[in-house]
């Protein structure tokens, strides 16, 4: 047993040495410096640090929690609004198609009508050419002293062709 008691003893002298050389390498104990201070100072500012941590990860759950009902409200009205913008460019899409195919119909349309102006004005000319001609035939002045004669023709002599 007194073997045991000098063991023991050893063991709690060098323990008691480790102690003493740990705490010089720590630094003195005043409460401005050394390991130790800096030590507790960090241990209460993780502490403060943890707490401030839990009191915001608290008021993020209470406000997830309460804003679900209009979360959900939200991103309804979001997909909604994509539907619609999808359904609104949709929509442009045919009116530019309808756009561009009444464009083309109306250059086909002006084509013809402008064709069919061609024909009419060149039927119009041939008829206004035939009318002029007709007229003047009709309207020519007579150069032998009868009805229609002009004045400035000279009546024909006795035996003259009339």
């Amino acid at each position: 047993m007194e073997n045991d008691a000098r063991t023991n003893l050893q063991t709690a002298k060098d323990a008691q040495a480790a102690r003493e050389v740990a705490s010089a390498a720590l630094g003195d104990s005043s409460p401005a410096t050394g390991a130790r201070a800096v030590l507790a100072t960090a241990t209460v500012t993780k502490d403060a640090i943890l707490a401030q941590q839990a009191f915001h990860t608290a008021r993020v759950t209470w406000a997830t929690d309460n804003l679900k009902p209009i979360k959900a409200t939200y991103d309804a009205v979001v997909l909604k609004i994509a539907d619609l913008e999808s359904q609104r460019d949709t929509a442009m899409d045919v009116l530019a198609a309808a756009k561009h195919a009444c464009k083309v119909k109306a250059f086909e349309d002006a084509q013809e009508a402008r064709v069919k102006a061609q024909e009419v004005a060149a039927a119009r000319a041939d008829k206004v050419a035939a009318v002029k001609k007709d007229y003047d035939a009709l309207a020519e002045f007579a150069t032998d002293g009868t009805a229609n004669t002009l004045c400035h023709y000279k009546t024909p002599a006795e035996g003259e062709a009339q």
